[in-house]
């Protein structure tokens, strides 16, 4: 199995920045850039900026990382842009939630326990109904966005039936965009298993994307049986292929003994089952 594809080698002196010492440097550039602000680090690459108004918003710092990697020399240029990014929305209020980017983003059940950590830490207890956001089994959740460059932020469900008119229109809407706003399904087989992208990041959203699976399950090899490595991948076996469920279940348990081998900081390490329209555990958990 081409494990290289999911777990980073290791790091040498001679390397540039680590993903850690990337972060602080950025965090330290917004933070001096816009200092009303408030950063919390999630995981690795990924932010909760809070402005002065409360409005939280989520700035991934994947695409940044990659750039700086393959240009390195290129650092300040680099993080100026990605900082510009997150204080004009701060500034601009560009993160209001519309038709058009409203998007369907998976994350793990631990993401909602944080951001309302957040609030009771501001001393906000209002929640305004809570983030707007649905189960999904192996411990992770759906929720809708707003989907700006390089940047997600997140309303909670008063704020969205205010921009909306109603939650099962903004969850209508959300889901018919998170196709598009995601790009096109790529496929790249890794052994017994085939790791799936998108040409837009954020494939842990094809979970909510039924008529990928639908699709899939036609393919004869049986059940789709699925992994969220993380946000922007998928690994998937097959019902009708055992040797993939072994490497999807040891990958699993490694998910959890190992995490920080991964590139990506893990959602769930429980296998899903798209059967019959709609997903469940696949087989007894934990692995």
């Amino acid at each position: 199995m081409a494990c290289g594809l999911l777990w980073g080698g290791a790091s040498s002196a001679d390397e540039p920045l680590s993903k850690k010492q990337f972060l602080d440097h950025y965090v330290s550039e917004l933070t001096r850039a816009a200092p009303q602000i408030k950063v919390v680090v999630v995981s690795d690459l990924e932010l909760k900026i809070i402005g002065p108004d409360g409005e939280e918003k989520t700035q991934y710092l994947d695409n940044a990382y990659r750039e700086y990697r393959a240009n390195p020399e290129a650092l300040d240029q680099t993080v100026a842009r990605f900082v510009r990014v997150a204080t004009t929305l701060i500034e601009g209020g560009g993160s209001a939630l519309t038709a058009d980017n409203a998007i369907v983003l998976v994350r793990s059940v631990a993401f909602v326990e944080s951001y309302e950590a957040l609030l009771i830490e501001r001393g906000d207890t209002s929640k305004r109904g809570g983030l707007a956001y649905r189960p999904l089994p192996g411990g992770l959740i759906a929720i809708i966005a707003a989907d700006r460059p390089d940047v997600y932020s997140y309303s909670m469900q008063e704020d969205v039936v205010e921009t909306m008119g109603s939650l099962d229109r903004a969850w209508t809407v959300a889901l018919a965009n998170t196709p598009d706003l995601i790009g096109k399904p790529e496929g790249e087989e890794v052994g017994a298993l085939v790791l799936v992208t998108t040409t837009g990041g954020a494939a842990s959203s094809l979970m909510v994307v039924d008529d990928f699976w639908v699709t899939l399950e036609k393919t004869g090899v049986g059940m789709p049986v699925v992994l969220v490595t993380g946000r922007d991948s998928l690994l998937i076996g097959f019902e009708g292929r055992r040797d993939s469920l072994r490497d999807l279940k040891l990958i699993a348990r490694k998910m959890v003994e190992e995490p920080g081998e991964f590139d990506e900081p893990m959602l769930s390490s429980a296998l899903l089952a798209w059967r019959n329209g709609k997903w469940e555990l696949y087989g007894e958990y934990p692995y």
